[in-house]
């Protein structure tokens, strides 16, 4: 019926072209048999016309067939006139019978045209509902799916259990984490199966409880494959209508990574906090308002306080000292504020029992997510070590004053005996006998002299106390002045000197006297150790930068076992009591340390014992050209008048003998062996100028002098300071105390003398400046 509709939509088309063609059929069937047309055949059309296009097009078609019949089928044919009655009788049955089928198939049509459309609308519903759960079902597959997803991501699967059958249902991820095959029946007692007996028992009281209304929250252990899982499970229980419980449904997560991580966190934790509280020094966290946030057993026990009772309190709880705690806060915000580290080296803190420490601080601050609200602090108490270090200052300090001590009391019994030398020297000699024992005793004082020299030297040089005068130099000059030095000794013993020439003027920036000593120290050194008849060589050359010192000779050699430690302080190869070359080991450490200060090095070579050794001296070569000094007029040696001196020294030896030693150049000379004697004395004697002893029995030197130049009979008068201190510190001392000059004992009777020529040209000398 749809089908017909679709194709004939012009139901009145339809019925017209029907009409026509049954029209024609009568006409020819008129035609051919004759007799009157049946007019029922009409009625097919207006059954059509009725059924698809209801009473209207009935009854348009039963109209139609009347007059199509009218005009084509009776006579006279093409009018509509109807001549015989009973043709008027047929046409009037055939609209009759066509109007009561029109009314009674229009009416049935209704009725099934209704019937279709309800049979319509109920098979579009059902589709609708067939569709809509078909898609209900793809949604909950996809839920599912998406569940179990979900629950393979979060590694959270989820069971129910049916109390009355015993079953448990598990989903998926379920039966993942427990490492069982998927659709594996299961009841409580297999599950229960799978976990370790040490944690059964805690799973079943955890069941119980939930029966009775308690929350089911546990985590505990299970086995799969043989590896031992954690896993959390949470619970709820289902009742029926009547509150009977009937099941639970549960989730199971698997924390076994998260337990892994805790117990790593944990052992990380205690591992800090061991290694933390195995530290000695206090170490500690802070915030911005200065709260302890964490701190080690170093802190609690300053502190007086537990770990526990530590966290969150500040530093006043502890501390008395309200200026030292505003200090230490406001150096923990500038850490915090500047996010730079801040060192304290020397920090006085005061513990909890009163006592005071010092501590070396460290701050450095805690940056997180790029902020900075907390400083670390790691202090190390420096208590112990400054109370050392004081000490070993104070016994430096001692050692000093008696090594100082030491060359003043060894240098006043040497004194004499130099002036006695000096003495026998001023005599003309014809015995052999005692010009020998003259130079001996020369010799030995000036090896004396020398050791005293040298042991204040690397007491200097060992506290850098040592001052430089730098100054160009030239090569030449150097290895002048130092063969000067060394020659004697060489030549006492009958060696070989070979200096190789020096090509090109060579210059090197340095103190003149410091250097010589470094290379008068090596040639001393290569003499003594070289037997008699042997050779020394002397060679400068350049390389590069550096200007090359090097000393070879042809004696005792150095072992290899010992020529790491040939610089070493108090360091010689031959430790037998047959010392015949003497020493204290202290010219190669002076050498070493004097060369270092110039940015030079020295180093040792040796072949083996016997065979010679070579010292080569670096120093950094001085560029440029030398300027040409400038040339001082030569002054005319002027004779010496008789001057008055006055010479104080509690030593009467050495006073004596000095007195003896000016009087036989022509001068006037008195002694005092006190310094109230010698300021009584000044006054009557009026000295010019006064050589003058610092360690006094009732006043010291130093105070002497200041005295002599408030008097007006010494104001002007050169004063000389004789002494057996040489350190820095006593030259510096003597400046202070106005001394003109310092001069060490025994006396060097040259630099005197030269000081008593120069007497008459100085207009002020009280204002020169001492010179070591």
């Amino acid at each position: 019926m749809i089908r017909f509709k679709y194709f004939f939509s012009n139901i009145y088309i339809a019925s017209i072209l029907g009409t026509a063609a049954i029209s024609l059929i009568l006409k020819y069937l008129q035609f051919i048999f004759g007799g009157p047309p049946q007019l029922l055949l009409f009625l097919m059309v207006t059954a059509f016309a009725s059924w698809c296009g209801g009473l209207r097009a009935g009854l348009f078609i039963t109209l139609l067939s009347a007059a199509i019949s009218t005009y084509f089928l009776f006579e006279p044919h093409n009018s509509f006139y109807i001549a015989q009655p009973i043709e008027i009788l047929r046409i009037s049955l055939l609209i009759v019978v066509g109007t009561i089928c029109s009314l009674i198939i229009s009416r049935l049509y209704k009725q099934e045209k209704q019937a279709l459309q309800t049979v319509m609308e109920h098979e579009k519903q059902l589709k609708h509902e067939i569709s809509e759960r078909k898609r209900a079902e793809e949604g909950l597959r996809k839920s599912q799916i998406d569940l179990n997803h979900a629950q393979a991501v979060s590694h959270i699967g989820s069971w129910r259990m049916n109390i009355c059958t015993n079953i448990v249902e598990w989903s998926d991820e379920n039966f993942r984490i427990f490492g069982i095959r998927n659709s594996t029946p299961l009841t409580y007692q297999s599950c229960l199966e799978r976990i370790p007996p040490a944690d059964r028992k805690l799973v079943t009281k955890a069941w119980q409880d939930a029966l009775i209304g308690k929350p089911f929250d546990i985590e505990h252990r299970i086995i799969v494959n043989h590896k031992i899982k954690w896993v959390r499970e949470l619970a709820e229980l289902e009742f029926d209508e009547h509150g009977a419980v009937i099941g639970a449904f549960g989730t199971t997560e698997d924390i076994t990574d998260i337990k892994n991580s805790q117990e790593a966190l944990h052992y990380e934790r205690s591992f800090f906090r061991q290694v933390i509280d195995a530290v000695p020094s206090v170490i500690f966290v802070k915030d911005r308002e200065g709260r302890y946030l964490l701190g080690n057993q170093a802190l609690v026990q300053s502190c007086g306080a537990t770990t526990e009772s530590l966290i969150g309190l500040t530093e006043a709880s502890f501390n008395t000292n309200a200026d030292e705690v505003a200090y230490f806060h406001r150096c923990d915000l500038e850490v915090i504020n500047t996010r730079k580290p801040k060192v304290i080296p020397d920090v006085k803190v005061t513990h909890a029992d009163g006592s005071s420490h010092w501590y070396n601080t460290v701050k450095i601050p805690l940056i997180d997510d790029d902020k900075c609200n907390k400083v670390l602090v790691v202090a190390t108490d420096i208590t112990e070590r400054k109370r050392v270090g004081d000490a070993l200052r104070q016994a430096d300090r001692r050692k000093n004053e008696f090594l100082a001590m030491l060359a003043h009391e060894l240098r006043n019994p040497l004194a004499p005996i130099c002036n006695a030398v000096q003495f026998l020297k001023m005599h003309e000699m014809s015995d052999p006998k005692l010009i020998w024992s003259r130079d001996v005793i020369d010799r030995q004082v000036t090896h004396m002299s020398r050791l005293l020299d040298d042991l204040l030297d690397i007491t200097r040089i060992m506290r850098g106390k040592i001052t430089l005068r730098p100054e160009r130099i030239e090569l030449a000059d150097l290895v002048s002045n130092a063969l000067e030095t060394s020659r004697p000794l060489i030549e006492s013993r009958e060696q070989t000197l070979t200096v190789s020439p020096i090509k090109t003027r060579q210059w090197i920036q340095g103190d003149l006297v410091r250097l010589t000593q470094v290379l008068s120290n090596l040639l001393n050194n290569a003499a003594k150790y070289t037997p008699k008849n042997g050779n020394i060589m002397l060679n400068i050359r350049r390389e590069g930068s550096e200007a090359v010192i090097e000393v070879q000779d042809s004696g005792n050699g150095i072992s290899p076992d010992f020529l790491p430690y040939v610089f070493d302080l108090f360091t010689q190869a031959d430790h037998s009591l047959a010392r015949s070359q003497g020493g204290l080991g202290l010219g190669l450490t002076l050498v070493r340390k004097l060369a270092e200060i110039h940015g030079g090095t020295v180093t040792a070579a040796s072949a083996g014992a016997g065979l010679g050794s070579t010292f080569t001296v670096r120093l950094p070569a001085s560029s440029g050209k030398l300027s040409a000094p400038k040339s001082t007029p030569a002054k005319s040696a002027l004779p010496i008048s008789k001057i008055r001196i006055l010479v104080v020294d509690d030593y009467p030896a050495g006073a004596d003998s000095l007195q003896m030693l000016l009087q036989e150049q022509g001068h006037k000379v008195e002694t005092a062996d006190c310094g109230m004697k010698a300021l009584e004395l000044a006054q009557i004697f009026h000295p010019q100028i006064v050589l003058l002893d610092i360690g006094l029995p009732d006043i010291d030197g130093y105070e002497v002098a200041k005295r002599l130049r408030l008097l007006p009979e010494t104001r002007d008068a050169m004063l000389i300071a004789l002494t057996g201190y040489g350190r820095t510190e006593d030259y510096e001392r003597s400046y202070s105390a106005q001394f003109n000059h310092h001069l060490l004992k025994p006396l060097d009777f040259a630099k005197l003398s030269a000081l008593l020529t120069s007497f008459h040209q100085a207009e002020r000398p009280h204002q020169d400046k001492v010179k070591p």
